[in-house]
């Protein structure tokens, strides 16, 4: 279970960081999922 649910936290940041790229802007459920990633694990664009 635990497997799972990282898996799915890390698609949702990583789709986030595709709308954004885009230009979008990612839906609720996609962005409430993402904050779950520890900030340590997103490279910093800059």
């Amino acid at each position: 279970m635990r497997y799972f649910g990282g898996g799915m936290v890390l698609a949702a940041k990583r789709r986030i960081e595709t709308l954004d790229d885009r230009g979008r802007k990612p839906g609720l459920f996609t962005r409430y999922i993402a904050s779950l990633v520890p900030a340590g694990l997103t490279p910093v664009k800059g």
